[in-house]
């Protein structure tokens, strides 16, 4: 029987992921063990390049999460710092919303998502408006390409297929080096699941009367999922309407607080 020197391969041999070290060895060149080498050659191969593709992704991830600035955003406390346009390009200082309770959400036109999130949101808004809920809502094209209008057909969309009433913005970036500060404040001081960056169409914010994000929802629940939270924050009590951050009217005279 032919002796065949033992050939040691480390896999994969050309522009592989350090971090792997796969080791075979083959005692010889038949027929079969060439089959062998070659059908571990490609395996090995597509583990390497499946191990590159993830290492890529998380370096996207890692740039979307890195871009912004924590420590820059954690310091604004409220909303009324902020500024974005609105669908038809005109500046909109948010110092308008000053004691009124908002939903923020990003939409897109084309996702899965679009005619449940509309249809609900423009229910929740019709119900609660007179009671000073605002709706922001903020299409994106991040994500899959699902929002690939223009602003102009973005208004015509959602005002005809759905009715919408509520306050729309130009597209904005909610990833990313050009992430829109407002989504910059709000992805610091609020918690998502799985991590804190934006990850689909519509989730959403809320922030309070006096301005604080306090609550955030994944894409995945509904709006009228959310309703149940929204009578909390329209009866919260502010320095807007009277009393103090105690609770206490400012227009009465108390020796002490209670």
């Amino acid at each position: 029987m032919k002796d065949f020197n033992i050939v040691e391969y480390n896999i994969p041999p050309q522009g592989g992921d350090p971090d792997m070290d796969i080791v075979y060895k083959l005692t010889g060149m038949p027929d079969d063990v060439a089959k062998a080498k070659f059908a571990l050659r490609e395996k090995c191969d597509a583990m390497a390049a499946e191990s590159r593709r993830k290492k890529q992704r998380g370096q996207q991830i890692d740039k979307y999460w890195t871009a912004v600035d924590p420590n820059k955003w954690r310091k604004t406390r409220y909303i009324y710092e902020f500024e974005a346009k609105d669908i038809n390009g005109n500046m909109v200082n948010f110092e308008k919303y000053r004691g009124q309770p908002l939903l923020i959400v990003n939409v897109a036109s084309r996702c899965g998502g679009t005619d449940r999130n509309y249809k609900q949101l423009t229910a929740l808004y019709q119900k609660y408006a007179e009671k000073g809920l605002k709706i922001l809502a903020f299409p994106c094209n991040q994500f899959h390409n699902q929002e690939p209008y223009i602003e102009r057909d973005i208004k015509e969309f959602v005002t005809t297929r759905y009715g919408v009433n509520f306050d729309m913005f130009s597209r904005i970036h909610v990833l990313g080096p050009d992430t829109h500060p407002l989504y910059n404040w709000l992805v610091n001081t609020t918690h998502g699941t799985l991590g804190d960056i934006i990850k689909w169409n519509f989730t959403k914010f809320i922030v309070d009367k006096k301005g604080r994000a306090v609550q955030r929802y994944g894409p995945n629940v509904d709006p009228e999922k959310i309703e149940p939270d929204i009578p909390k924050y329209l009866l919260q009590l502010t320095k807007c309407d009277g009393f103090g951050p105690h609770g206490l009217r400012t227009d009465l005279h108390h020796d002490q607080p209670t």
